[in-house]
C-alpha cells in the first residue's frame, strides 16, 4: 500500500478521464472527421510518449513500435475495425455504432504505460532488459496502431469508389 501512495495525483485523474472517454465510444454517435481523428492521433502520441519516456529514443524500441503499427494495419485488413459505419457526405459526418473496442485499447495503453512506470519506480530488473523494452514497444504500437488503422479506414470511407483498408 505504501507504494501506491507514491503515485502522482494526475495518474488517477488521467485514468478517470480515459475511462469516461472510453465509455463515450460505447454508444452510437454521429461525429465529424475532425472528432474521428482526435482519438487515434491522441493514442498514437500517448503510446509513442510511453515508449520514449520509458526507454528513451532508440532504433529498437521505435522500430518495434512502428512494426506494431504495421501489424495493426495487417490485422485491420482482416477484421475491418470499425464496422457498421456510414458516412453522410452531405452533412460530412460519420454514423458510428458504439463499441467496447476503443475502451479496451485505451485501457491497454494506459495500463501498459502505468505498469512500466511502476516497474521502473520499484526498480524491477526486468524493466531494463531489451526483451521487455521490445515487447512493450511492440504492444504499444499494436494497441495504438489499431486505433490509427481504424481512423485510416474511416478516412478512406469518405472517398468515393474506394474500398476501406
Amino acid at each position: 500500500m505504501q507504494m501506491l501512495s507514491h503515485i502522482p495525483l494526475w495518474v488517477p485523474v488521467l485514468f478517470i478521464g480515459l475511462v469516461v472517454l472510453g465509455f463515450l465510444q460505447v454508444r452510437d454517435r454521429h461525429v465529424s472527421l475532425w472528432r474521428v481523428a482526435i482519438l487515434p492521433v491522441a493514442m498514437m502520441v500517448y503510446s509513442l510518449y510511453g515508449v520514449i519516456s520509458s526507454f528513451g529514443f532508440s532504433a529498437v524500441t521505435i522500430g518495434l513500435w512502428l512494426f506494431g503499427i504495421a501489424i495493426a494495419f495487417g490485422i485491420n485488413r482482416t477484421f475491418q475495425y470499425p464496422r457498421h459505419v456510414i458516412y453522410d457526405p452531405d452533412k460530412k459526418v460519420y454514423e458510428i455504432k458504439g463499441s467496447f473496442i476503443p475502451m479496451l485499447l485505451v485501457m491497454l495503453i494506459f495500463w501498459t504505460k502505468f505498469l512500466v512506470s511502476f516497474g521502473k519506480g520499484v526498480q524491477w530488473d526486468m524493466v531494463n532488459t531489451v526483451v521487455f523494452m521490445g515487447v512493450v514497444s511492440l504492444c504499444l504500437g499494436v494497441f495504438s496502431g489499431i486505433f490509427f488503422a481504424g481512423g485510416w479506414r474511416l478516412l478512406v470511407l469518405r472517398e468515393p469508389n474506394t474500398v476501406p483498408v
